[in-house]
């Protein structure tokens, strides 16, 4: 997965957030 180009321009909490929302997408798809 790449990141979006306006999120690589941001502040690190933005990609922690990003981060997040990825494992988050990650742990649905191995419960699939």
């Amino acid at each position: 997965m790449a990141l979006p180009f306006h999120l690589t321009s941001r502040p690190i909490r933005d990609l922690r957030l990003w981060l997040r929302r990825t494992d988050k997408l990650i742990s649905i798809f191995k419960e699939l």
